[in-house]
């Protein structure tokens, strides 16, 4: 039986791949579609963690796409710490997946009214830029460069929440050369806490209805065009130095979230 149910694993995973390819119509290079199709496979678990993905021949066979072009998506999903590739084993799902020690904005309440769900984090993908956006005012970022982390939080195994996370370059450089796997289950906050130093003193937290992106809505597993949570925090230390900037992309759930209006210890 066991041949025959990974067999059907795998069938399952080249199908969704099929759809995701066949429903995206944007201008992206076809490279970059199937490396987003296959991404979102993994990251819904249809590829799980120590499962190995189809030869080059056969995706190339079961998708619109010609060998280069797999090859080139298979080489991105490497570089993105999505896929390992072993010599004489094949290429297979790393399991990245680590438990966040004391989760500040993920904080959902169990059973029991009192205790926290467990998170797991993976890491996806890190990008430095000089770029404005959202995360601009709150970073006060003037000309510096960004490191933008991005990670999904893996809710006690019911429900996945996309984190994006912000911090000024010049106060954080250890994160732009840091082994994305490395950040697995890492509290984010403290590595920044000691690296600079003096402690967190405040923290602003907005709460808000919205639409998500459709890559994300993929990533986390939701339907498209999902409404949901968009918590976004800015954490302070010392009178108005910002810490760090964060987005959370929260889907619909009935577990209640835990909000506290200081910085926990």
């Amino acid at each position: 039986m066991q041949p025959t149910t990974r067999k059907s694993a795998s069938s399952e995973s080249l199908a969704f791949v099929r759809r995701l390819c066949a429903s995206e119509h944007s201008a992206l290079p076809k490279h970059e579609v199937l490396r987003h199709a296959l991404a979102a496979a993994i990251s819904q678990k249809l590829w799980k963690p120590g499962a190995k993905l189809p030869t080059e021949t056969e995706l190339a066979r079961v998708t619109p796409y010609s060998l280069g072009t797999v090859q080139r998506a298979l080489r991105a999903l490497v570089e993105d710490g999505y896929i390992q590739r072993r010599r004489g084993y094949g290429t297979y799902v790393p399991d990245r997946r680590g438990q966040l020690s004391d989760p500040w904005h993920c904080r959902f309440l169990s059973d029991d009214g009192e205790s926290y769900l467990p998170v797991f984090t993976v890491p996806l993908e890190r990008s430095v830029t000089h770029r404005h956006g959202p995360w601009s005012a709150p970073l006060k970022q003037g000309a510096d460069e960004v490191i933008q982390i991005d990670r999904r939080m893996e809710i006690n195994d019911e429900f996945v929440v996309y984190s994006k996370f912000y911090v000024l370059a010049t106060r954080m450089p250890a994160f732009r050369d840091a082994a994305l796997d490395g950040l697995s289950g890492a509290n984010l906050k403290l590595l920044i806490v000691r690296a600079m130093g003096r402690p967190l003193t405040a923290l602003k937290q907005r709460l808000r209805q919205a639409p998500f992106p459709d890559a994300i809505c993929q990533l986390i597993g939701v339907k498209r065009r999902t409404i949901g949570l968009l918590v976004e925090a800015t954490a302070y230390a010392g009178a108005d130095t910002p810490a760090y900037y964060q987005e959370l992309y929260i889907p619909p759930t009935q577990r209640r979230l835990y909000i506290e209006s200081r910085v926990p210890g």
